[in-house]
């Protein structure tokens, strides 16, 4: 066998070996949504975390960079590194209700729509497509407490666990 020879085969081996690991490199939209909802209910289901903002009759848990950038008719708008979140709540309805979970369902274009419940909470995951290129809705919940934002594939999993924590620590004040 030739020199020549040698190089093509090497350079074939090694291309076909590059192809197999940048493969397994790349999370599936798929593998992206199932990881969502593994931290999601991982979340759900862990202890609250402890209050620390406070603004109009909800009180709640933001992590690190996170700030409260305004609020609005049962509106609290979010902001931490440039990515915009918002929390809708209904001080009307309690940790169990259904009620925002049953009007998501009426979207027909949802990628992942997942519920689960614990001693009488009632939590949710929906992601939805965007039309901003390569960005996912995201939407948590806990009873009459949503929150949203817009994120990529790959960081959904770490959104959907974040999201959950603040959804969780939240307590409205009934007026």
């Amino acid at each position: 066998m030739n020199i020549n020879r040698m190089k093509r085969y090497l350079v074939l081996g090694i291309s076909i070996g590059l192809i197999f690991i940048l493969s397994g490199c790349f999370l599936s939209e798929e593998k992206a949504l199932e990881n969502a909802l593994e931290e999601a209910e991982t979340e759900f289901n862990k202890e609250k975390a402890e209050v620390n903002q406070t603004i109009d009759v909800i009180s709640l848990h933001l992590p690190g960079q996170m700030e409260i950038d305004g609020s609005s008719n049962n509106n609290v708008f979010l902001e931490e590194e440039g990515q915009d979140y918002l929390l809708f709540y209904n001080q009307f309805e309690g940790e169990d209700s259904k009620h925002l979970f049953e009007g998501i369902q009426a979207r027909e274009d949802g990628l992942l729509l997942e519920s689960f419940e614990q001693e009488g909470r009632f939590g949710f995951i929906a992601v939805f497509p965007n039309s901003k290129e390569e960005h996912y809705e995201i939407q948590v919940g806990i009873g009459g407490i949503k929150l949203t934002t817009l994120t990529t594939k790959d960081s959904l999993a770490d959104e959907a666990k974040k999201m959950m924590n603040i959804v969780k620590s939240a307590k409205i004040e009934n007026p």
